[in-house]
């Protein structure tokens, strides 16, 4: 798991009985109860409604996990919005801006 202020990336294995949504909502509940038990001015933080989900293949691992270690440094070349956009171009992926940020 890694990530910067805007955006968070988890590379996780999931069984074939887990669905992606309900891991996703558990991750986000749990994530935010720990935030704001550890700080008491967070008390607001809440998560995008919105979340992407993609999958690899099993010989992606390694390059998937270098490349989450280095967001802070991947994003000070581009945004996290420019690098989605183009993600999704790449694959061919149909999306519509004004459903995209919340």
């Amino acid at each position: 798991m890694g990530g910067v202020e805007d955006h968070v990336h988890l590379l996780a294995a999931l069984s074939r009985t887990c669905q992606p949504a309900e891991m996703v909502k558990e991750v986000k509940r749990g994530s935010s109860l720990w935030i704001k038990e550890r700080d008491q001015t967070l008390g607001d933080f809440g998560w995008q409604n919105g979340y992407g989900i993609f999958s690899l293949g099993f010989s992606q691992i390694e390059e998937v996990r270098d490349y989450i270690m280095r967001q802070e440094a991947h994003h000070r070349k581009a945004s996290f919005q420019e690098e989605l956009r183009a993600l999704l171009r790449r694959y061919d992926i149909a999306f519509d801006e004004r459903y995209v940020w919340d």
